[in-house]
């Protein structure tokens, strides 16, 4: 044989096996936005979901799993289907649809779903959508998603670095189907559950507290407190014998529409135009933390919700939510409540 020849077939053999065994797989691949106070990390393959927000060569300020979304390929990504059994926690900040309740009674793809109201999991398409850049520029990025047959709409988000260590982030969720669908914006950013959480309450402290567990013997409800003012989650010091997980979640009614995260030496302050209880998806309220520490760090998780208002959205019709996040510095702060609730009445 010519050596030539077999020189190209063993070429050949290399590609092919690295093909076959995904080492040549396609990675998914993350757009970044930065300046010289703030950098953000956009993920459009995986529904356009933020997994990284930091200041200039520091530490992500958001969990996500794996820590480093870039090293997983395709394979890796469920298919946008209805198939509860693919679906995989990637984390990061997400926007979701209201009430959870109706996740998959709005469509007709899935009947059994449907009949039952099933809670779990959210919309493939909210998660795993594959979304194509509109338009891109060194402070702004716009994505838009593909229709949903589960949600009856398509998503595109935007992302806008502004001044201050600052990025305004709005979603747009147009009704592209056939028929009437009823929702309100869910937006869910998670943060390590090592996080100092606070929401300022209205005096009436108008709240639901609950623990859904799956395992009553082993799972504990996370307690909390009040702080000049501030709703905040007591983390336990200690796992006592036979209790795997704290968690907990809560639904407030906020004096100021406010979530503040003090995550080492920085501060997440989310902020937003928020909607009154009346106005939000039953069974929801307008700021909701949900809190999770496990033996296993890797399920340990906070999210921080914002609900928007509970619409009726007829074919061709669109609605709006935004919010604004921003990086604060609490270098050499105490890390107790006092010291977080003063820091933030002083801002």
């Amino acid at each position: 044989m010519n050596r030539n020849v077999r020189l190209s077939l063993q070429i050949t053999c290399i590609i092919l096996f690295f093909v076959e065994t995904g080492l040549y797989a396609e990675t998914i691949k993350s757009l970044r936005l930065s300046n010289s106070e703030i950098e953000l990390e956009i993920v459009p393959r995986l529904s356009g979901r933020v997994v990284a927000l930091r200041r200039p060569g520091g530490d992500n300020l958001l969990y996500v799993n794996p820590t480093d979304l870039q090293g997983i390929d395709e394979s890796a990504i469920p298919r946008l289907q209805p198939d509860k059994s693919s679906f995989r926690k990637f984390y990061g900040h997400i926007i979701w649809l209201s009430p959870q309740t109706d996740w998959w009674r709005q469509q007709s793809i899935d009947p059994k779903a449907k009949r039952k109201g099933e809670m779990w999991p959210p919309d493939p398409w909210m998660e795993f959508d594959h979304f194509s850049i509109v338009r891109q520029s060194t402070n702004e990025l716009v994505l838009k998603g593909t229709h949903s047959p589960i949600s009856g709409v398509t998503l595109t988000k935007t992302f806008k670095l502004e001044p201050n260590a600052s990025v305004i982030l709005t979603v747009k969720v147009r009704n592209t189907g056939k028929k009437s669908v009823s929702w309100g914006i869910w937006s869910n950013t998670r943060v390590p559950a090592s996080a100092r959480v606070y929401v300022p309450v209205n005096p009436a402290r108008q709240m639901r507290y609950e623990l859904n567990s799956w395992n009553p013997l082993h799972e504990r409800l996370i307690e909390y407190d009040f702080n000049a003012g501030f709703f905040y989650f007591v983390k336990p010091e200690r796992f006592p014998a036979k209790v795997n997980v704290f968690k907990g979640k809560v639904g407030l009614t906020p004096s100021v529409p406010l979530i503040a995260a003090f995550i080492g030496s920085d501060v997440l302050l989310k902020t937003c135009h928020m909607a009154p209880k009346s106005l939000i998806a039953p069974g929801h309220f307008p700021i909701e933390i949900y809190s999770e520490i496990n033996r296993n760090p890797t399920e340990s998780v906070t999210e921080l919700e914002f609900h928007g208002e509970y619409s009726t959205i007829a074919p061709g019709e669109e609605i709006t939510f935004g919010e604004r996040w921003q990086l604060l510095s609490a270098r050499q702060l105490p890390d107790t409540p006092s010291a977080h609730t003063n820091f933030l009445q002083d801002q």
